[in-house]
């Protein structure tokens, strides 16, 4: 805002009173959102709303029984970038890595990281090879973090 030197009332609408501001700062965030949309070009990245997306849960080896899963990625230009929690109800015969798919394939490798939060508290590892859509959960250490009870909140990021 320029200084002003003598004092004026702010009129209705105007820059110096707090709504006029939020206004003004709403007008210019659509204003920018619509000229970002009819103007995209390979240039101009654009950031995409929180999306859900249901991925399949499965196990290496065995069957997994029950699992409840939230699942949820952001895209900004080709890099999606991915939160998804696995609440193992009932592991089952489940064995080794814990795989869930991605929304869309990885077109290169990457990895992810995480925590299993209800019992061991252990650091988790997520892997994904290039040109796949699933990607792989194990402990710190390589062992299979398939446990009834366990709940295994991961997040990472990949290029399509």
């Amino acid at each position: 805002m320029l200084y002003r030197r003598e004092f004026k009332p702010p009129a209705k609408g105007d820059d110096s009173t707090v709504e006029g501001l939020r206004r003004r700062v709403d007008d210019l965030e659509r204003a920018l959102s619509a000229w970002f949309l009819s103007h995209q070009s390979p240039g101009v990245v654009v950031i995409s709303d929180e999306q859900i997306w249901t991925p399949t849960v499965s196990s290496a080896g065995g069957t997994l029984t029950t699992t409840a899963v939230d699942a949820y990625y952001w895209k900004i230009g080709e890099v999606y970038f991915y939160f998804v929690e696995i609440t193992l109800t009932n592991a089952g015969t489940g064995t080794g890595a814990l795989n869930f798919t991605l929304p869309v394939t990885a077109r290169l490798e990457n990895q992810g990281y995480g925590r299993e939060v209800q019992t061991t508290g252990y650091a988790l590892t997520v892997t994904c090879s290039a040109n796949s859509a699933t990607a792989g959960i194990v402990n710190y250490d390589g062992t299979s973090p398939i446990t009834t009870g366990h709940i295994c909140r991961v997040q990472g990021f990949f290029v399509a």
